[in-house]
């Protein structure tokens, strides 16, 4: 009897091995990386922040540490391998993520990217593998026997990709998450005003995809009823791992952000067109002693009365409380060495303690047809400390603070935030592009349209830090002295 009972718990803690052993082999670890959060090791993963949360122990989401050990749930399973692609001219990270059934959330996690926008020819990014075929097991089929007319072929088109606005989000950062501009989602929306848009809003991201081809038979079909003996289909091609996949692309289907300029050489002694591009001389009081620019250009900002709808702050949810509006930023001149990229001074404008979206702006005169490109050497600091000269960039968070654009207005208006056709954007510049302390040249290439062209230089932060300073200086527009070269 002893015996028996010996043997029962030997069976009993076997029984609790296997289960342990594949409990264990459903798990995978993590370690924590700076910049790193819950929802991106989630997307890494195809888990969902729950089930880490859940495997974890974790009370909240918002409070992981570098060089914590999380434990991932889940096996691998079919599709989870990844392979390499490499990117070519016209390539978006949306139509990447297309090409290979995946999302563009997935690729930023499994590339590590800080800048949706910002890809080069070139460059090899890590994609999933597609899913491999499930072994199938084939039944008898009846196969029609078609008499009669041939089928005729029909297009049907497929239905525009679209999101659902959620709680917190904005404009810019859906555009961001799908590889696509502000610029292009106000067009293809046909929305009055960027800034306004609400929680379950559907938005149009692309038109669709191209047609599918559908048949529709004007045959008489006879079944007759044909018998498959039972077999276990093996697929008739697999995928390596290690290889490199290079899908092949209808250039009619890239996907192009921004308007495609003719490639023209613009002479190097072009005139600059902008007055006082070197932000240089007096400045001029524009609204009592915070705002002061430099003759020759204007200021730009989100201005009173300030309400949540018309000044959001871009980032919400488990950033930015609900209900935080930007800020009129202070408008001066900086003369310190470090803020000057060349001559004695340039334009400086801060948001303390408070995001920000403001800029400057001058209108020129332009030659209907010309190639123009436009340029500026800006820099960013940011930081919560009150004499640290430079910025706070240890988190992800952090780095995407301060982002640069180029705006350019084709009917010369002077409303920075205006939307349509007329209005241009570059991509945005930031961190990666190494604006933070130092000078960084940005510039942008368009074809004019009109006899008056308005540039924007605008700067968007996110976060309220105690310092969210920015700099300009040594702008440039040079175009070429007649229509298309």
């Amino acid at each position: 009897m002893q015996g028996r009972r010996v043997w029962v718990a030997i069976v009993v803690l076997l029984v609790a091995l296997v289960g342990a052993t594949a409990a264990l082999a459903q798990q995978r670890t993590h370690v924590v990386q700076p910049g790193e959060t819950l929802y991106r090791i989630a997307l890494r993963y195809g888990v969902t922040v729950e089930q880490i949360a859940a495997a974890n122990g974790i009370t909240n989401p918002a409070l992981i540490y570098v060089g914590q050990v999380l434990i991932i749930p889940g096996g691998g399973g079919a599709g989870a391998g990844t392979t390499t692609y490499r990117v070519v001219a016209g390539d978006t990270l949306y139509s990447i993520a297309r090409r290979f059934g995946t999302t563009v959330d997935r690729l930023i996690a499994l590339n590590g990217l800080t800048n949706p926008n910002t890809l080069y020819v070139g460059q090899v990014l890590v994609v999933p593998l597609p899913a491999q075929p499930t072994p199938a097991t084939a039944t008898p089929t009846l196969l029609p026997t078609v008499t009669g007319t041939p089928p005729t072929l029909t297009l049907t088109p497929g239905g525009p990709l679209t999101h659902v606005v959620q709680p917190g989000e904005t404009l810019y950062r859906i555009a961001l998450r799908y590889g696509t501009t502000v610029q292009e989602l106000v067009i293809l929306n046909n929305l009055p005003n960027p800034n306004l848009i609400y929680v379950g809003q559907v938005l149009i991201i692309r038109p669709g995809p191209p047609p599918t081809p559908t048949v529709t038979p004007t045959a008489t079909v006879s079944p007759t009823l044909t018998l498959t003996p039972t077999a276990t289909l093996t697929p008739t091609a697999t995928v390596s791992p290690a290889a490199t996949l290079t899908p092949t692309v209808n250039p009619d289907e890239i996907l192009t952000p921004t308007p495609i300029v003719p490639d023209v050489e613009i002479p190097p002694d072009a005139p600059n067109l902008f007055a006082n591009p070197g932000f240089e001389g007096e400045t001029r009081v524009v609204l009592f002693d915070d705002v002061k620019v430099f003759s020759d250009w204007e200021p730009f900002y989100c201005d009173t009365p300030y309400t949540a709808e018309k000044c959001p702050a871009l980032r919400q949810g488990s950033g930015n409380p609900e209900g935080l509006m930007m800020a009129r930023p202070r408008f001066s001149a900086a003369d310190l060495a470090r803020r000057v990229a060349e001559g004695l001074t340039a334009q400086q404008w801060s948001c303390r303690y408070a995001p920000c979206r403001a800029g400057v702006y001058q209108t020129v005169a332009t030659v209907p047809g010309a190639v123009c490109e436009v340029g500026i050497a800006v820099q960013s600091w940011s930081t919560n400390s009150t004499s640290n000269p430079f910025s706070d960039l240890i988190s992800r968070d952090d780095r995407d603070n301060s982002t640069w654009f180029i705006r350019v207005d084709l009917n010369g208006g002077t409303d920075a935030f205006a939307s349509g056709p007329n209005m241009l954007i570059s991509r945005g510049f930031g961190y990666d592009d190494g604006i933070y302390d130092q000078y960084a040249t940005i510039s942008y290439v368009f074809t004019a349209t009109g006899e008056r062209t308005t540039v924007f230089f605008e700067n968007l932060r996110l976060w309220p830090f105690a310092r969210n300073s920015n700099y300009v200086d040594n702008a440039y527009l040079r175009c070429t002295a007649s229509p298309g070269g």
